[in-house]
């Protein structure tokens, strides 16, 4: 029976999947003239088109968020439904290890009595070619005789252990196909984790840039009002 195999997880840095919330700017004044800010706000006034560039930034980044809180939120489950079909494989191995053991050990004592018969076979061969008479002769015939019935009970008691202890060759075969999927569960998750942790990295150096070039930067109310109005 084939041993399991199965990855060990990685860790997931739920604080860097999950820490940051949408990127919002500050409300804006309705008058002319007037400005806004995407964050704090103490820079010098931007562009219109630095403007429009930032929020189309903001948006992407918001949209990556949740894009990457979905994700999150997939390996999670997954890995809990996985964990879950470990501890019930775990369980099914140790049925068939159990009898998997009885198995070898009716084999090892059927080993055994074979050998004590293929004995027995070469001295009752010796007995018989020697054609010896008389009572100490006698006597080994029955002793040879005896010994004889006695490995032939044996026998049958190893059949009658053999017949209970059979392994079941379809739950063995069912095993394997769970254990193979349960496999490739894992060494997909590990990749998908994987992956999210580098997106997670890559999404925070873009919002800390992003709070550098545009957070920190303010604008005309008037600019903010044309963008959304497509001009």
């Amino acid at each position: 029976m084939r041993p399991l195999r199965l990855i060990p997880f990685a860790t997931l840095a739920a604080s860097a999947l999950l820490g940051f919330a949408s990127l919002g700017g500050a409300p804006a004044q309705a008058q002319s003239g007037a400005t806004g800010a995407l964050g704090k706000g103490t820079g010098p006034i931007m562009t219109r088109e630095e403007l429009r560039a930032c929020l189309k930034g903001q948006d992407d980044l918001n949209r990556r968020r949740e894009q990457l809180q979905a994700e999150s939120k997939w390996l999670d489950e997954e890995k809990v439904a996985i964990q879950a079909e470990q501890q019930a494989l775990q369980g099914s191995r140790g049925s068939i290890q159990d009898v998997n053991a009885k198995v070898q050990a009716v084999n090892a004592r059927r080993a055994e009595v074979a050998a004590r018969i293929d004995d027995w076979n070469k001295r009752w061969e010796e007995f018989e070619g020697g054609n010896r008479k008389g009572p100490i002769a006698e006597r080994q015939r029955k002793k040879l005789l005896d010994e004889q019935r006695e490995l032939a009970r044996e026998n049958e008691v190893i059949d009658a252990e053999q017949a209970q202890v059979a392994l079941p060759k379809d739950e063995v075969a069912g095993f394997n196909q769970r254990a193979s999927a349960l496999e490739q569960r894992v060494k997909a998750w590990n990749e998908r984790n994987a992956r999210a942790a580098d997106t997670s990295t890559k999404l925070g150096d873009e919002r800390e840039l992003w709070t550098i070039e545009c957070g920190n930067r303010r604008y005309l109310t008037d600019d903010e009002k044309a963008i959304r109005e497509g001009r």
